[in-house]
């Protein structure tokens, strides 16, 4: 096949499939054909009484680029039954998760039949043939992507912002501590992440049908074998465990927080004697991703505890964290319950996950907000509450059961954290420099 169709192909997303009397619009994802996901049942008989549909994709990169062609349809079954569809789908479209609890959802393959013709009007008017090569219409899932995604990525930013504002409120700085601890608690962060996924999948929590967008799906999807996975575990903890010792060696006055950190990431998720198992997570997380690595590194800097404001701002970072986690854990009362799983969501019920939920996101403001009373230093962090509008938005997905949106509040939630360590770092990064400004 044609070299360029292929690569649009591969990078666009989206595909507009027609006949007589339906016409719409879906993600999918290449294997042997263009794969996608419906739930709905009269477009499930519209497809399955056509012989040949049409379809037309679009340029990722220009509208005015785009391919048609005709193919005949495959409707294939459930998305739980076809492994290697599903993951390569949701690899790609992770959107699709969301469809996997409803027993409606088909897998649907359309095979491209005959040429394919590729207009390409970005610089007048060009049409391209092109015969199809079945064999060559596969997504091309680059390994080092299904190593990181298996990270879960999107959480170790948090570990990232606790160091640095606890280098930064505190009185000295060292750079090269802190690229080092950055580095040993992302590692030690990711190592655990690996580690959670991987008890989850041997114990039955993690199923194809209730991993959200936001997890990983190496194992449920067998992206990465296993055998790997385990080895891809060991080396990341291990040279987690093995910087974070090194650390503790150099700095003996972090022992204490830096141990307790290494056997949380370690013991957190092991089957019925886990923390997460003993309703314990809630509280690990919060000591970890508060006091832990915000004061752990504002110590480890050179910082000493004379004022209570650095204690309470860790308190309040530490609630915004733990409300990522209780999301998760909200959101999966049922799958958890039934493999004996028992979180403070669990004991809470629904009402009261709400109510705390709403508690840990409002709360976080409140304790950011003493610790400016008790260090005046601290004054610029104040532009976290800029994160006030999102916290409302969070706030309404919470108090809506039948908002989708309640499906990633994990995500959604992260984000939050995430802007919300990113206002209060801009604030105290250039109130330092105007005061480097002023004073020198």
């Amino acid at each position: 096949m044609n070299k360029r169709i292929l690569k649009i192909l591969k990078r666009s997303r989206s595909i507009v499939i027609s006949s007589s009397g339906f016409s719409f619009r879906t993600f999918y994802a290449l294997y042997y054909g263009f794969l996608f996901i419906t739930n709905d049942k009269k477009l499930l008989d519209e497809l399955t009484s056509s012989t040949v549909v049409n379809f037309i994709i679009e340029d990722k990169k220009s509208e005015k680029r785009y391919i048609t062609g005709k193919g005949r349809v495959e409707i294939l079954g459930s998305p739980l039954n076809y492994k290697i569809e599903r993951g390569i789908l949701l690899f790609k479209v992770p959107e699709y998760t969301l469809l996997l609890n409803d027993y409606n959802s088909i897998i649907v393959r359309i095979v491209p039949e005959k040429d394919l013709q590729f207009y390409d009007l970005t610089e007048g008017y060009r049409v391209i043939t092109d015969s199809v090569d079945i064999d060559s219409l596969k997504e091309d899932i680059n390994p080092i992507k299904k190593y990181f995604y298996a990270l879960r990525p999107w959480s170790l930013q948090m570990s990232v912002a606790d160091i640095v504002l606890g280098a930064l409120i505190s009185p000295y700085f060292n750079i090269l501590k802190l690229i080092l601890s950055a580095i040993a608690v992302v590692l030690l962060q990711a190592g655990a992440n690996l580690l959670n996924s991987f008890f989850d999948f041997r114990s039955g929590i993690d199923k194809p049908i209730n991993v959200p967008p936001s997890g990983s799906r190496a194992l449920v999807d067998n992206l990465i074998p296993l055998r790997y996975y385990m080895l891809y575990v060991f080396l990341v903890m291990s040279a987690g465990i093995f910087l974070g010792a090194y650390l503790i060696l150099l700095y003996p006055k972090v022992l204490i927080i830096g141990a307790l950190g290494i056997v949380a990431a370690l013991t957190y998720s092991i089957p019925k004697y886990g923390l997460k198992w003993l309703a314990l997570g809630d509280l690990a997380v919060f000591l970890i991703w508060g006091p832990g690595i915000v004061l752990g590194s504002y110590i480890l800097q050179g910082g000493s505890l004379t004022s209570p404001g650095p204690v309470f701002l860790s308190i309040g970072l530490g609630l915004i964290v733990t409300a990522v986690l209780h999301s998760n854990n909200w959101r999966d009362i049922k799958s958890d319950a039934s493999q004996g799983v028992k979180t403070i969501a669990y004991f809470l019920g629904q009402k009261g996950s709400m109510i705390y939920y709403l508690a840990l996101i409002w709360f976080s403001f409140i304790f950011i907000g003493i610790s400016v009373i008790y260090d005046a230093r601290l004054l610029p962090l104040l532009g976290s509450f800029l994160t006030i509008p999102w916290a409302i938005k969070l706030t309404k997905i919470a108090l809506d059961e039948k908002n989708w949106k309640r499906m990633i509040l994990d995500a959604l939630t992260a984000q939050f954290q995430s802007l919300h360590m990113y206002f209060s770092l801009i604030f105290l990064i250039g109130y330092i420099i105007a005061l480097h400004l002023i004073f020198h």
